[in-house]
């Protein structure tokens, strides 16, 4: 088989990839940030790799992954990405977690929104700014940790957010 994305053999994709199967890769071009590339796993785990900001897409059907965002349960941001792209996983209703590092500084606008999956949050302890309907309509979302350096909430960040009940705040 081929990646639909890079183009090589998967078992070539997979060796440089660390030796687990993929479904799809980005790993030469710029589709979801200038000096990021993601990669989906069979298991259904999305991992952004590199060092800089995602892409702000224009809606989720503009993102690079699109077509996968059904299989989509799991979304790993490594160190060194700095934000997480406006509709970036907008309708992954599979979605369950989310792993990331303190690079992360911003979640734009609709990153996550209508995740009906996610029920746990915790945000990257040096998170800054969540922008506007973030979350919106994650009606499985039961509980949020904040680090200590969000400043900034968008409006109807979680706006649908029907389960949650608790929210935290670091001391």
């Amino acid at each position: 088989r081929v990646c639909s994305e890079c183009g090589e053999k998967e078992t070539s994709a997979i060796d440089r990839l660390g030796g687990t199967s993929i479904i799809a890769c980005s790993t030469e071009d710029k589709s979801c940030g200038e000096n990021l590339v993601w990669v989906l796993y069979f298991d259904g785990t999305l991992k952004i790799i590199g060092k800089g900001k995602m892409t702000d897409f224009a809606d989720a059907e503009s993102t690079p992954w699109y077509e996968y965002s059904d299989k989509i349960t799991a979304v790993i941001a490594e160190d060194g990405v700095e934000s997480i792209g406006a509709y970036a996983f907008t309708g992954c209703r599979n979605l369950k977690k989310v792993t990331w590092t303190d690079s992360v500084k911003s979640i734009g606008q609709y990153a996550f929104g209508r995740c009906s999956s996610l029920a746990e949050l915790t945000l990257p302890e040096k998170l800054e700014s969540i922008g506007y309907y973030a979350f919106y309509y994650d009606s499985a979302l039961t509980h949020i940790s904040f680090g200590k350096t969000v400043s900034h909430i968008g409006s109807n960040a979680f706006v649908g957010c029907s389960a949650l009940t608790a929210i935290e705040f670091a001391d």
